[in-house]
């Protein structure tokens, strides 16, 4: 199938002018054959689809621009992306500042931060920030921008499939070049140092093009009887092209095999890595190449997946995808790779959006998976004795043992009397003990096993139920949990005592269900219960009951303790409502939630590394907080917390903590176990980012209006809503960014707002102000320094002081003059109403004064006033007159409506009977004509000015 060793001394010669290079005239190109390996650990990747259609998750290049944004050449346009967010640029119809298509070959950065885009059809674009958008350059011919490179002198060189270009940026002038043979096909650009460029086409041979004389030098890949041999010489055209760290040129083929050219010597080398295929040239097209900082040489394939040359260039391994596993690669078809700032490869594939290579796992998962002999089920502790041998208990199933050093469990003996064992304690004298159901047993390191159960009606035995949790103190005494209560045991003696809960007993235990147990360096002992923190006391024996102030109730969430561990002087809580600490030495409790950064507050287990920050699990999560800073990092199944595993009677489980599985073995690793395995790792070797991101200002909008901010900006007074949203130029995990900011000097501490990247300010007063903001990555390490932004509010004309001061007085001005003008218009009214009140009235003056004589024999000689009814139509009745004529008559002489000429003789009444009685107030009401008691209030203050009550106190005071 091969042809033999490849006759390449013509290319040799071409490159390499025989004054400077040392080969010979003729040269042999050798072959090597490359053996391929399987990777010593499945490669892991971070999945990212910058968009939902096949065509724009189909990513033909990417590259990363100097504010270290991620740019993704697509099948449907072009993607900018900050690391919280995804800007999509497509072609628009009719709109020239848009890309002339959504076929993106090729993104470019240029040494001055430019962004270059070229498309199909064959335009080259240059990206505008300031206006986020494109600016096409004219005069561009072919169906589509194959590459862009850039020399030294700032141009900017181009393929498409006939011709090649160059642009110079600075004086805007296109100049273009045909290769000699007409339809050759130009494809990838490569720079060399002495200032000629390397153009690959698809033909077996490639260019040399001499940028200063503009021309071409062809040199042929195939020998003219080889030609005759070869079905498909297409298979052997050199698609792509890379340089590695020695400066030596690697050419990508179509048939299975690279070539590699030593500029230095002139040394060609083909390097075999398909020796079987089927002939389709196109399954083995090489689609990219490249070399990483680890001097690994990657190369993506048609079908065949993505590969990799291991740096001593003599075996490679293939990454395909694996649909049993989810953080595979994602798909056979890999078209473009890239290493970024960080170190960090990305590799775009057809249809199936990026693929981030994930480092190695942070956690070695101990599982049935993982290590042959070791049941799947639920596991209640982990511990390590003397000799390194593990003992991991396995709920229902039993105690097993992994001996040290080596890679399989075995099942403990004469441990499993009872499948359920949920605690155990390494002793400093070797021996390790284990708590099962009414048993407690010790293990001698000589292999020795002996009982302690419970014996009913023997108070010399240990409390029934089954063992929760054991330690023991400086003296040696055992203390162990059961769900009946608390025993000590010396082990020396066998001497026990008991502990149970007695809600009689104000020095007992806080309550019945004990859930943790620790011991401090001072020897006290502390036992944690679903009821609050106890405290024993040694010299009475009772318990001190400790209760976090916000625990309201007894059972409040923040009582209910999963676990305990000491750090100096602190008690560490894990419970149901945060992390709690309580200070031994000042007495005092604080609890850390969610207003203190904690996204999850259902803790399961907490333990101290050998540093002094604080490790603690909740469900399928291990939490660090730094002993000095409190700064939390979180780590979940992206960091490789994971687990799915088929337990018997379970099903399917995926990895879960358990309440109280924190362990911390002599050489300061840390477990962290429960359904389905255990997370295993040692705090100093977790492999940690260390790559501070950088961070921007992805948008930042003015009462609700996006507007730019690319320097100090100026506002007015009711540009006072401010929105300011981050981003963080880390792409590994990118969702666990975190943020910090503050406007100085509004802000009086800064506000880490953790995975919120948006900073929101509302009714700001004027004045200057500066915004700091500053992020970490996916491992909490922060940016060294912040970045600013610098505003100015101004104060809105009318809040200046000499406006404030001739405002109020025109204020002033005007209520006076309203006040004026409503008092001249009242008694104009008054006036006009008295002149025309009565103009039509057809009474007469006799008839009036007749009327008025009337009134006044009947008032208030015949007591008229006194009848609750009386109304203006049976007053007339009894005058026998027409009631508007008397209405007219009282209000003409008396000046007084109706009901008020009424109300004047009953207020008199009603004092004659408050001189002069002692009935009650309502008594005097009714009886004064009043059918109400309010009606009676308000009538008898309007005529004297005081209440009922003060006129008779008076009255009888005088009296």
């Amino acid at each position: 199938m091969y042809l033999g060793i490849v006759w390449l001394a013509v290319l040799a010669l071409a490159f390499f002018p025989a004054k400077t290079s040392p080969v010979p005239s003729r040269p042999e190109a050798a072959t090597i054959f490359l053996t391929e390996i399987a990777p010593g650990e499945p490669a892991g990747f971070y999945h990212l689809r910058p968009g939902k259609g096949a065509e724009q998750n189909s990513i033909t290049h990417i590259a990363q621009d100097k504010q270290n944004q991620m740019w993704f050449a697509t099948k449907e346009g072009v993607v900018r992306y900050n690391g919280n967010r995804m800007f999509h640029y497509r072609h628009e119809p009719g709109n020239s500042r848009s890309p002339a298509g959504n076929f993106i070959e090729r993104v470019f950065i240029a040494r001055n931060g430019g962004v270059w885009v070229g498309t199909e059809p064959a335009a080259l674009h240059r990206y505008v920030p300031e206006t986020d958008d494109f600016e096409r350059i004219p005069g561009i011919r072919g169906q589509r921008v194959k590459d862009i490179v850039e020399d030294t002198t700032g141009r900017l060189w181009f393929t498409t499939d006939i011709r090649l270009y160059r642009y110079d940026p600075a004086k805007r002038l296109l100049d273009s070049f045909a290769p000699p043979r007409r339809g050759t096909g130009l494809d990838r650009l490569l720079l060399l140092d002495d200032g000629r460029l390397i153009v690959t086409t698809n033909e077996t041979y490639v260019y040399s093009f001499d940028t200063a004389t503009g021309q071409f030098v062809k040199f042929p890949l195939l020998r003219p009887e080889e030609k005759q041999n070869t079905r498909s010489t297409a298979t052997y055209s050199a698609y792509q092209l890379t340089r590695d760290h020695n400066g030596d040129v690697w050419f990508a083929t179509h048939n299975g095999f690279l070539i590699r050219w030593q500029p230095k010597t002139g040394a060609l080398t083909r390097y075999v890595f398909a020796r079987k295929w089927d002939h389709d040239p196109h399954k083995l097209t090489v689609m990219f190449i490249m070399e990483d900082s680890r001097h690994n040489i990657w190369f993506g394939t048609w079908f065949h997946g993505l590969y990799k040359l291991l740096p001593g260039r003599r075996r490679f391994q293939r990454i395909l995808p694996d649909p049993e596993r989810k953080n595979a690669i994602s798909n056979s078809i890999v078209h473009s790779g890239f290493e970024d700032r960080d170190g960090n490869l990305w590799f775009g594939t057809e249809f199936s959006g990026l693929n981030i290579l994930r480092k190695k796992n942070k956690f070695r998962i101990i599982s049935s998976e993982t290590y042959p002999g070791l049941p799947a089920a639920e596991y209640g502790f982990a511990v390590k004795d003397s000799a390194g041998d593990l003992w991991v208990g396995a709920l229902s199933q039993g105690i097993y043992r992994l001996p040290a050093g080596q890679k399989a469990f075995v099942k403990a003996r004469g441990l499993n009397e009872h499948p359920y064992s949920y605690a155990a304690y390494a002793a400093r004298n070797g021996s390790v003990w284990f708590g099962s159901r009414c048993d407690l047993i010790r293990r001698t390191p000589q292999g020795n096993i002996r009982h302690f159960r419970h014996r009913p009606g023997d108070y010399n035995s240990i409390l029934p139920g089954t063992v929760i949790d054991i330690t023991a103190g400086r003296n040696g005494t055992l203390w162990s949990a059961s769900t009946a209560g608390l025993t000590s045991l010396n082990p020396a003696t066998g001497k026990i005592k008991r502990f149970v809960y007695d809600e009689h007993n104000p020095g007992g235990l806080s309550g019945p269900r004990i859930t943790a147990l620790a011991v401090d360096r001072h020897n006290r002992l502390w036992v944690g219960t679903r009821t609050g923190l106890n405290k024993w006391n040694r010299q009475s024996g009772d318990f001190i009951k400790l209760h976090p102030p916000d625990a309201t109730r007894k059972d409040a969430p923040v009582n209910r303790i999963r676990d305990l561990a000491v750090q100096g002087e602190n008690i560490w809580l894990a419970t149901a409502a945060g992390l709690v600490r309580y200070d031994t030495g000042d007495k005092t409790f604080r609890t850390f939630g969610r207003a203190d950064g904690l996204d999850d507050i259902n803790i399961k287990s907490v333990i101290p590394d050998d540093h002094g920050h604080i490790w603690f699990a909740t469900k399928n999560r291990i939490i660090r907080r730094h002993a000095e800073t409190g700064q939390y990092v979180t780590y979940d199944a992206s960091d490789g917390l994971s687990l799915r595993t088929y337990i018997p009677d379970l099903g399917w489980q995926d990895l879960d903590f358990t309440n109280g599985f924190a362990y911390k073995d002599r050489q300061g690793y840390l477990y962290f176990g429960g359904i389905g395995g255990m997370a295993v790792f040692h705090p100093d070797s977790l492999i940690i980012n260390r790559h501070p991101p950088t961070v921007m200002i992805e948008s930042f909008q003015i009462n609700g209006k996006d507007t730019a901010l690319h320097g100090p900006l100026t506002l007015h007074g009711n540009q006072n809503h401010l929105r300011f949203v981050l981003a963080a130029q880390n792409y590994i995990q990118p969702r666990k960014n975190q943020f910090a900011y503050r406007l100085d000097p509004y802000d009086r501490q800064w506000h880490y707002a953790r995975y919120n990247n948006v900073a929101e300010y509302h009714n700001l007063p004027p004045g200057r102000y500066v915004f700091r903001y500053m992020a970490a990555n996916n491992d909490g390490i922060w940016s060294p320094e912040y970045r600013t932004s610098v505003l100015r509010i101004r104060p809105a004309l009318w809040t200046t002081y000499h406006i404030i001061v001739f405002l109020l007085i025109l204020l002033l001005l005007a209520a006076l003059l309203l006040f004026m003008y409503r008092k001249w218009r009242r008694l104009q009214i008054e006036q006009q109403k008295k002149k025309l009140r009565y103009r039509t009235s057809n009474l007469k003056k006799e008839d009036a004064e007749r009327i008025l004589e009337k009134l006044r024999e009947v008032f208030p000689s015949q007591s008229l006033h006194l009848e609750a009814d009386l109304s203006l139509y049976k007053l007339a009745e009894k005058l026998k007159e027409k009631p508007h004529h008397v209405s007219q008559v009282i209000n003409q002489y008396f000046k007084k409506n109706f009901h008020d000429f009424i109300n004047t003789f009953r207020v008199e009444e009603a004092k004659r009977l408050l001189r002069e009685t002692h009935l009650k107030i309502e008594a005097v009401a009714y009886d004064s004509g009043f059918n109400s008691l309010s009606t009676f209030h308000s009538a008898f203050k309007k005529e004297t000015g005081m209440t009922p009550s003060a006129f008779r106190k008076k009255h009888r005071k005088n009296n």
